[in-house]
């Protein structure tokens, strides 16, 4: 934190505060708890060990949950986020592999509480893999939390046939959770206990699931080894526009069965027919610009890195030092990002055409920011005709951006998704307006020592502008003496000086100015880094379009049916 002191926090005093924050979140102390939390914010604390700082971070996300709760704030207010915030910097301190018994609980305890606060923002979807995670690592609350998010999502859907399988994956979450109730807290048992909602939910599916149709069995036919190749890493990659995806694996999930729910319209003798079908053929074209990004990130990664092509062969290349790859893979991956990218917008264009968020003649200003931030006014709001928006999809998508894009007037999210990335907006502004270079893992490492390298020399070059300007002060009072006593040569001997020694400074200001120039002249990001961004990005975009299915079909339930209703199938090829 820029301009915040540092101050060591060891075990004794960590132990301390973690033991005054459960008190305070036992006792709902929202008083004290803000004032806690505006506190410890003022100060830059550094820990004994990652792990430490991990348990810091975790107790201030928890300090916030509970201060900020969802149902009191606006949809759209900061505070919101700031639980989220703390909850990813806790992950990024423990570690992607942590080993010890006590760090791995630590971090399904952080992961189960992420995603409550993700499902809490309506990103039901997004919050399924750190559920999956803490599961992985035996945390008994995660499967009571998957259980409840299943639900949630099993009432959201428009397809009763896919419904089922989600109430199924809750029953079988409530099952493990059940068993496993020795391993919890007194009042945490209370969410499986006879009475309480999952119990009574547990007992409603047992008598119904008889009924219920379910096709594990489904093989798809026709498909030959290479396109199985893909739809079996589709699968792997959960990112198939299906919502089954998350939940199950196999032929049944190995298709893109996402589509505009049903809507109802007045019958308008004006519109031809492709104009009455324009919102699904824009549904089916962003799931296609999807699905050929999707393709494109398959083909690059099945490319090796030093693969050749006659495409770019025309011309022989610079060895600039960078360690560039600049081949068919990584032309597919920059490609890939950019239609990704650009799906978000036209996401944003579909809702503001659907909803009806302001004039047609608007429409060139619309993009994934403009409709949900407007910083007009005192503060930053979405579009008024979202601002008092009960649709949780709809709040799924303003909190995606947020991860995705730094907004002003809000907390920077999109850092702490990846922080040892570059951000996507970074990566994305570097590809259309300036210079990215996808690099190897080994040439980013070896470029990185070079820099270090050399900002030995730049921390010499301005100690030396230092010294001289130094001694550019110490010739003014020569200058004074030499105007007081009128000694004409004293004065031309102490101008030429100090213009000499201003000129040493020019020049050597020129060298730092060059190095900063073309120091940040192209953003390096190695290939692993890139892959990682685009696969996060991929989710991202998949779990954006099947928000907007649901954010149809949640303002479609919430409307009442007055007249006769006549359904009309959509057309298919």
């Amino acid at each position: 934190m820029e301009g915040a002191e540092q101050v060591l926090m060891d075990r004794d005093s960590l132990a301390l505060f973690t033991a005054r924050a459960d008190e305070l979140i036992d006792s709902k102390d929202h008083r004290a708890i803000k004032s806690i939390c505006d506190k410890f914010k003022e100060t830059d604390f550094v820990f004994e060990s990652s792990y430490d700082e991990s348990c810091y971070y975790y107790s201030v996300a928890n300090l916030y949950a509970e201060l900020y709760s969802y149902s009191q704030l606006d949809w759209f207010s900061d505070d919101l986020s700031m639980a989220v915030l703390y909850f990813r910097k806790a992950l990024h301190a423990i570690g992607e592999s942590p080993f010890r018994k006590e760090e791995i609980y630590l971090k399904s305890c952080i992961e189960t509480n992420l995603a409550n606060n993700l499902s809490s923002q309506g990103r039901a979807l997004c919050a399924i893999p750190f559920y999956d995670s803490a599961i992985n690592k035996g945390n008994p609350i995660a499967f009571i939390s998957k259980a409840r998010n299943e639900l949630f999502i099993a009432d959201s859907l428009y397809d009763q046939r896919h419904s089922i399988y989600h109430l199924r994956c809750a029953y079988s979450n409530f099952l493990e959770a059940e068993n496993l109730k020795s391993l919890m807290h007194p009042f945490q048992r209370e969410s499986v206990a006879e009475g309480s909602p999952l119990k009574n939910f547990s007992k409603w599916y047992q008598d119904k699931s008889k009924d219920f149709d379910f096709n594990d069995e489904f093989e798809l036919g026709g498909i030959d080894r290479k396109e199985r190749e893909y739809l079996n890493w589709v699968d792997r990659e959960k990112l198939f526009l299906n919502d089954l995806n998350y939940i199950l694996s196999g032929d049944l999930v190995k298709q893109d069965v996402l589509s505009l729910p049903s809507f109802v319209s007045s019958i308008n003798q004006t519109l031809s027919l492709s104009e009455s079908l324009a919102y699904h053929g824009n549904f089916d074209e962003l799931k296609n610009d999807f699905c050929y990004a999707r393709y494109l990130l398959f083909v690059g990664l099945s490319i090796p890195e030093d693969t050749d092509h006659f495409y770019n062969k025309t011309y022989r290349h610079v060895d600039d030092f960078s360690y560039s790859i600049n081949n068919l893979k990584t032309s597919h991956y920059k490609n890939s990002f950019r239609v990704f990218y650009s799906l978000l917008d036209k996401i944003a264009y579909f809702i503001y055409r659907f909803f009806d968020l302001g004039p047609i003649g608007n429409d060139s200003g619309v993009s994934f920011i403009s409709i949900f931030v407007n910083t007009r006014g005192k503060t930053a709001k979405p579009n008024k005709a979202l601002e008092s928006s009960k649709n949780p999809f709809i709040h799924a998508l303003f909190f995606i951006l947020k991860d995705i894009r730094e907004l002003k007037s809000y907390t920077n999210i999109s850092k702490w998704v990846d922080p040892d990335v570059a951000s996507y907006d970074e990566i994305r502004n570097a590809m259309e307006h300036r210079s990215l270079k996808i690099v190897d893992d080994f040439g980013k490492e070896s470029v990185s020592r070079d820099y270090r390298f050399h900002e030995n020399e730049v921390e010499r070059v301005k100690e030396e502008i230092r010294l001289l300007r130094c001694e550019i002060a110490g010739v003014f009072p020569k200058l004074r003496e030499a105007k007081q006593s009128r000694d004409v040569n004293k004065r031309e001997e102490a101008e030429a000086e100090k213009s000499s020694l201003e000129s040493q400074v020019d020049v050597l200001q020129k060298k730092l100015n060059e190095k900063e120039k073309l120091s940040s002249h192209s953003v390096l990001v190695s290939i692993t880094e890139f892959e990682r961004r685009l696969k996060g990005l991929a989710k991202l975009c998949r779990n954006s379009l099947m928000y907007l299915s649901l954010a149809i079909e949640y303002e479609e339930s919430q409307k009442e049916r007055d007249g006769l209703v006549v359904s009309r199938e959509v057309p298919l090829k």
